[in-house]
């Protein structure tokens, strides 16, 4: 329309999303790595997969800023990295059923869902809830189970809801529809 603003260019657009994201990284990933890490045990090793994973997220997320999405096989290689956290989360919530850490370990497979959000279309905001509502029942054990005795688990289950629920809004506010892909490649 004549009188309105110029349209942002695209690069501005990917720095927007991409500054959200570093900033929920700094905010709340960073955080929960280090809580996991001093926490030890299993937990360091949670830790490591959500470092990698948001990380690589991170990485797909600055490609599609300056990029066309691209089709079929392009598009799973660009994937594959965060594919192979969940992955990993996964088979180690397995591996460790009968733990200690079970809990933790199941809350964080649950979890560790909402990071597919990136290849949901056209609402992956409610995705990410679907996998906050997964982990909530072992979050709530952990809640219970540590409530008097070890305070830190309480604070690792909160800042894991925290964080995805903290994506949530990321993605509401950044990719509504989907990831945002570089307009016209």
């Amino acid at each position: 329309a004549a009188g309105a603003p110029p349209a942002a260019a695209p690069v501005a657009a990917a720095g927007g999303f991409l500054g959200a994201f570093d900033d929920l990284v700094a905010q709340h990933v960073r955080p929960l790595v280090a809580l996991s890490k001093e926490i030890g045990e299993d937990v360091a090793t949670m830790g490591g997969f959500l470092e990698g994973v948001f990380t690589a997220q991170r990485e797909f997320l600055a490609k599609a800023g300056g990029c066309a999405k691209p089709g079929g096989d392009q598009l799973q290689a660009m994937l594959q990295p965060m594919a192979a956290f969940m992955n990993q989360a996964s088979d180690f919530n397995n591996k460790g059923q009968r733990g200690k850490w079970a809990n933790h370990a199941a809350s964080f497979a649950e979890g560790m869902q909402a990071i597919a959000w990136v290849s949901v279309e056209p609402t992956p905001a409610p995705f990410i809830g679907d996998a906050l509502e997964g982990m909530d029942m072992y979050n709530n054990r952990i809640l219970t189970s540590f409530k008097t005795d070890a305070p830190r688990q309480c604070d690792w289950a909160r800042k894991w809801k925290a964080l995805l629920q903290e994506l949530q809004r990321y993605v509401k506010a950044h990719h509504t529809t989907g990831v945002a892909w570089k307009a016209g490649g």
